[in-house]
């Protein structure tokens, strides 16, 4: 057999084996977001939590409850 050939056959399942283990098992989802539509369609309810100081005061609305509690409800015009 060509040697160039078993070399590259040995490389093929040397980097097949490096991607099973370093797949292992996947990383837990983050909570994606959702519309306010959603979350209410969804049977959640719309939470609203204020942070940050006076001079520079953070809103941020979440889901509660339902199919998609906890996630994070998209601004109106919200960039990605």
């Amino acid at each position: 057999m060509n040697p160039r050939l078993i070399t590259r056959h040995l490389v093929a399942a040397g980097l097949a084996a490096v991607a099973v283990v370093l797949a292992g098992t996947p990383a837990p989802a983050a909570p994606r977001d959702t519309t306010v539509h959603d979350c209410v369609d969804g049977h959640g309810t719309v939470v609203y939590q204020l942070s940050g100081g006076l001079l520079s005061p953070t809103v941020t609305q979440r889901c509660k409850g339902g199919k998609h509690d906890g996630e994070l409800i998209l601004s109106v015009g919200a960039q990605p």
